[in-house]
Order: structure tokens, then sequence, then C-alpha cells
């Protein structure tokens, strides 16, 4: 989330009024620091509101609920004249936790 790169994606999306659907998957890290040791927000999704686009926060544990969001975000998208900003909550897990 700290990348030029994605920051240039997000402002150009909103000046153009593009329909995009930009998710940001948050494991709690920022790449070897803990989030909250880098941001002074509790949503990184808030982040949105510097574009002037619309956010929302969605639990990344729940396939269902990301599911029903991503498809209300499909629908709304085409209906407005900016792009859209969903977080997805997750956990990070170390290697060997994983089977």
């Amino acid at each position: 989330m700290n990348l030029g790169a994605v920051h240039e994606a997000m402002a150009f999306a909103a000046a153009l009024s593009l329909p995009v659907l930009f998710v940001i998957e948050n494991n709690g890290w920022s790449e070897l620091t803990p989030s909250e040791a880098m941001f002074r927000i509790d949503r990184m999704a808030r982040r949105a509101a510097g574009y002037g686009v619309a956010s929302a926060t969605v639990d990344g544990s729940d396939p269902v609920k990301l599911r029903d969001s991503f498809a209300a975000a499909a629908t709304y998208i085409p209906e407005r004249t900016w792009n859209t900003t969903a977080r997805s909550p997750t956990v990070r897990r170390p290697k060997r936790a994983i089977p």
C-alpha cells in the first residue's frame, strides 16, 4: 500500500473516473513491520478518501462475505463515475503453518 505505483494507479483511476475495484489484502504486516507501527489509521480502506473514492472493509477470512461484497461492488461501480476500494483483512501465517 506504500508503493508509489499503487498511489499513482489510484490517483489516475480517480482523476479519469475509471470503473476500477482496488482490492487491498491486509495481513497486518508491511514487509517485515507490523502495520500498526507503520500506519496511523485503523482501516486501510480509509486511504481511499484521499482520492475521493468510496471504500469498504470486508472480512477477508469469510469467502461468502467476500463474494457477496465483490458482487455488490461489481454492480455498484458501473453505476458511478468513480472507482471503489475494498479492504480485505486476513491473517499472515508462517510457512510451517501451511500444510
